[in-house]
């Protein structure tokens, strides 16, 4: 593991604290917003009526179905739409101050919101693009899949089905890894090299992956390894909180212990994004100037 690198992008992490602050915005709005669901949809009804119930049967969901129906799907949906806006201008102003900050300016979060206009509709239509070629690919897997089960499906059911399966699933693995590699580089392609045209942002992206396959690799892999090795400590702590509190008495001890690390796990996961984040635009800033 590249260490040198890890080090300096923790260090710009540690001297930039306001990093931070749209992905805590992000994480307010999105637990305001699921409260309000949870609120509108009667959902704190329904899970009550669960724990009292003798025997939890298929009609006390189909009954809470049928009587939420239209409330599940306006908040869903308003959810969805308002998590896509923010979430647009959470990126664009993270990356923005990233952007200062690899370039040795002084991180500024009011200059970093002027430039959300201008940039706004290009990660609209960026994210658009990147959700359709997942669509393509997973189309490209289910017709693959599906093509070769109906091709040996006369012959054999049992060969046609794991002769499907065994195929799409290694090359469904692999489109989607290659997808991921492509576009990897995509977000310091669009902030550090200043495009802003979603699609020569993908072609730049995968230029790289292209001439440079090795490097490309080796940052994802650093990236997923250390994503890998702060999960397994969240998970740790999780169970040691749980185990903790599960001997606790005190109901609000025990609440005031599971908020905390809730927060805590909230901070945790943020930093290892940031971290990584910073990670990936510093490497592409340092091969883009060889």
């Amino acid at each position: 593991m590249p260490v040198k690198p890890l080090k300096e992008s923790f260090i710009y992490l540690k001297k930039n604290p306001i990093l931070y602050f749209p992905d805590l915005v992000m994480a307010i709005i999105i637990s305001v917003g699921l409260y309000f669901i949870y609120i509108y949809t009667g959902a704190g009804d329904f899970f009550v009526l669960l724990q009292t119930a003798e025997t939890v049967s298929l009609d006390l969901f189909t009954s809470y179905l049928n009587e939420n129906l239209k409330e599940i799907i306006i908040s869903g949906l308003t959810f969805c739409f308002f998590s896509f806006i923010f979430g647009v201008g959470v990126i664009i102003v993270k990356f923005t101050m990233i952007r200062q900050m690899l370039s040795g300016k002084k991180v500024s979060l009011v200059s970093a919101l002027k430039e959300k206009e201008g940039l706004f509709w290009s990660i609209v239509l960026l994210r658009i693009l990147v959700y359709l070629l997942s669509l393509v690919a997973i189309a490209l897997v289910a017709l693959v899949g599906f093509g070769l089960y109906f091709l040996f499906f006369s012959f054999n059911e049992n060969l046609a089905m794991r002769l499907g399966l065994g195929i799409a699933i290694p090359f469904a693995l692999v489109i989607f890894i290659g997808i991921k590699l492509a576009l990897f580089f995509r977000y310091p392609v669009m902030f550090l090299k200043h495009i802003k045209k979603p699609l020569h942002i993908l072609k730049e992206s995968y230029t790289l992956l292209k001439n440079s396959p090795l490097f490309v690799l080796k940052t994802w892999f650093v990236v997923i390894l250390l994503s890998l090795i702060f999960w397994a400590i969240s998970y740790l702590l999780e169970t040691i909180v749980r185990f903790g509190t599960f001997f606790i008495s005190v109901t609000t001890f025990a609440l005031i212990i599971g908020s905390v690390w809730g927060v805590m796990n909230i901070l945790l996961n943020i930093t290892i994004d940031l971290w990584t984040t910073i990670y990936v635009f510093l490497q592409y800033k340092k091969k883009t100037k060889e």
